[in-house]
């Protein structure tokens, strides 16, 4: 017959029942002989029988006491079986023969739900388990390990999980005490058991994801990764895993780019960075990391996404060259009648200058409006290159008053009288902008175009700049606020149409146009937007509908204001220097070796000709040295950047000048050149030749810088 709590706690109460009439009547014996007591002789010789009375009176004490304990023991026991009773957890004791001889409520329960009877004996109860688990085992194979091993006991010698029918589950654990009895302990671990289930459904799920998920903490100044999913080592292509954010970050990006993102995780706010990853084994991908960081148990956490932006780039690049072919779209009528006109120029004074009886004041005069014409198709040219220019491009600086004055130029071709277009443009910003030359073109050429359409029936155009204000400031956007770099404003304004209220929220919005049908993508804002983006820039729209728009552009300015070419001034310039010169001239186009060969031994040079590479490195093998090599970049047989080598190796002491009609680094020309070499752009002013001569031939280095025609 099994003992269980609720029996032995009944049992107590019996025990102590009989403690407490133990105990009083013990006290009631005491008190019958309290007289004799009072009687004792203290002087009575102990050594004598004692009296009954006596004997009594002492068993009395005794019996008194041990009721006393025997009461408060069965108290304690009490206290300790309801706590037992109580517990959550079924447990059940078994005796040495395997008889069970303890349950507590909840275990009683779990045996007569499970088991449909009160009555189980130790090898029972294991076999059930063990058998449920056979029938059950494809529902715990992704948990088993996990679960047991995080609770597994030393000493159990029987654990396994049970799930029941009504989809709770169990622990079980056996453990054998002194004299063979066994001690089980059930305990309910449905909602560790889901828990578990949903980690690693969420862990699988993260390994599975194309985003990279990786996670990093603070530790003296320096931040570790300490997790990261599959997508996040493949995207970075690391071979091998260093746990160094820092690097995972310049991987992608530059060392400038992670103490900027240090910066702002050091201010406790998120960055956001692009950059790209150059693989021998496949095509370049572009990739995007935000960084988040988060505070848990007191520490520095810090969340990392990785995402490969490869195909929004090139839809982006898309969009960019189906604005550009929007915008060239605007400029070819502008620019086939400037061009014409410019072809008219010039032939009208050459026509003008065969003139018989013609003296020499009036055929310098024609030929300086046909140098000036030729000066005007040249910028055009430049422009045009440099907008058809198809590279993704980050990076760059761009010369505000040069290229605003060039873009002056290109852009009155796009009004042609319709609107008066002015340009007001401070001659002391002489600064440089941390944006690439062809993206800052396509931004004001855009917002020029826009405030044209505006302008239906004529009005003012107007573009600006100023430094931005510390007040100014305040009202940017929070990234321009902590951007170390200066900024300056751009201003497009017009007093055209305007924008109605209701759209100036959208107006960045790809494809959003207030265009008619077939007159605008809805692109060009929204790239404009992206670009400045990229650029830690901002642009702001403010507008008044049927009186004007202002489009303000904030660019950050580069810290230092060197200039990458040759300071080329009007300066006089000894031109002793290039008497008896040795140049060799390198290019296919036989009439540009007759001008340059021309020009150049008017100014005392001593001038050999050549129509390719070939033919130049044959000239040189019978001269005694070589002062300049002047070479075009295309042409046929040997190209100029290999002569170029050629003459490196050759002749070190040679200065060597790049001519080409391409800009320098365009995409559309078939080479590209390094960055530090000389390079003169077609037409080739002989003001800018004689200069750049003179000063290269003054130096003593093979590289004096770069000169831009």
């Amino acid at each position: 017959m099994q003992l269980r709590l609720k029996t032995a706690i009944r049992k107590s109460y019996r025990i102590r029942f009989l403690s407490a009439i133990t105990f009083a009547l013990s006290i009631f014996s005491l008190a019958l002989y309290f007289p004799e007591i009072l009687q004792i002789n203290p002087a009575h010789d102990f050594a004598e029988p004692l009296h009954h009375e006596y004997i009594h009176i002492i068993l009395s004490c005794a019996l008194a006491a041990i009721s006393w304990f025997s009461f408060h023991s069965h108290q304690m026991q009490k206290q300790i079986f309801s706590i037992i009773e109580a517990l959550p957890h079924s447990i059940l004791i078994f005796s040495n023969n395997g008889k069970l001889i303890i349950a507590n409520l909840s275990g009683r329960h779990f045996i007569k739900d499970k088991h449909g009877t009160d009555s189980i004996r130790y090898k029972q109860f294991i076999e059930y388990i063990c058998l449920k688990n056979i029938q059950q085992k494809d529902h715990f194979h992704h948990m088993d390990n996990p679960l047991l091993n995080n609770i597994k006991t030393q000493n159990a010698i029987f654990q396994d999980i049970y799930k029941s029918d009504d989809g709770y589950i169990y622990l079980v654990q056996c453990q054998e005490l002194d004299a063979g009895i066994k001690f089980v302990l059930i305990t309910n671990v449905t909602q560790i058991y889901d828990l578990n289930k949903e980690s690693h459904t969420l862990l699988t799920a993260v390994n599975l994801s194309p985003t990279g998920f990786a996670l990093a903490s603070r530790i003296d100044d320096h931040y570790h990764v300490f997790y990261f999913n599959n997508a996040y080592q493949i995207l970075l292509g690391l071979d091998h895993f260093d746990n160094h954010l820092s690097k995972h970050i310049t991987t992608m990006s530059t060392p400038h780019e992670w103490i900027n993102a240090e910066n702002a995780l050091r201010q406790n706010m998120p960055h956001r960075c692009e950059g790209k990853i150059e693989n021998a084994h496949e095509s370049a991908r572009w990739l995007s990391c935000q960084l988040f960081p988060i505070q848990q148990n007191n520490h520095d956490i810090i969340l990392i996404y990785l995402n490969d932006i490869t195909e929004q780039k090139m839809r982006d690049h898309q969009s960019q060259q189906s604005v550009r072919l929007e915008t060239i779209g605007h400029l070819s009528s502008g620019i086939a009648h400037d061009f014409n006109n410019i072809l008219a120029i010039i032939k009208g004074y050459q026509q003008l200058s065969l003139k018989e009886g013609l003296d020499r004041k009036e055929f310098l005069e024609y030929s300086g409006h046909i140098q000036t014409a030729i000066q005007r198709a040249s910028l055009l040219t430049k422009q045009l290159l440099s907008f058809g220019d198809n590279k993704i491009i980050l990076k760059g600086k761009t010369e505000l008053i040069p290229q605003m004055k060039e873009l002056e130029h290109l852009l009155s071709t796009l009004i042609h009288g319709a609107a008066k277009l002015e340009f007001l443009i401070p001659h002391d910003l002489q600064v440089r902008l941390l944006c690439p030359v062809d993206i800052f073109t396509q931004i004001i050429m855009n917002l020029v175009i826009n405030a044209r359409d505006a302008l239906p029936h004529g009005g003012t155009i107007s573009v600006s700049a100023h430094m931005v204000g510390n007040n100014e400031r305040e009202q940017l956007p929070d990234h321009l606020k902590l951007l170390n770099d200066n900024l300056i404003c751009i201003h497009i304004y017009d007093n055209g149409t305007g924008i109605k209220p209701e759209h100036i929220p959208h107006i960045f919005d790809p494809f959003f146009t207030t265009k008619d049908v077939n007159k605008g993508t809805g692109l060009g804002l929204s790239l404009i937007y992206k670009h400045l983006q990229n650029l830690n820039g901002h642009i702001k729209a403010r507008s008044v509908y049927g009186e004007g728009t202002t489009m303000s552009v904030y660019l950050p300015i580069a810290q230092d204001n060197e200039i990458n070419f040759l300071n080329l001034t009007h300066a006089s310039y000894d031109m002793s220097i290039l008497k008896d010169k040795k140049i060799i001239i390198a290019d296919d186009e036989a009439d540009i070796r007759f001008i340059l060969s021309t020009t150049l031994k008017e100014w005392g040079c001593d001038v050999y000709e050549a129509e390719d590479g070939h033919a130049a490195l044959s000239l040189q093998d019978d001269m005694d040295h070589v002062d300049v090599l002047l070479t075009d970049v295309m042409m046929p047989n040997m190209n100029g950047l290999h002569l170029a080598h050629m003459f490196e190796q050759l002749r070190p002491e040679t200065k060597t000048i790049f001519l080409s009609g391409y800009p320098k680094s365009n995409e559309n020309s078939a080479f590209h050149i390094p960055e530090h070499a000389l390079f003169l752009s077609k037409p080739i002013s002989n003001e800018i030749l004689q200069q750049t001569l003179i000063t290269i031939l003054s130096k003593g280095d093979r590289h004096g810088g770069t000169a831009v025609a």
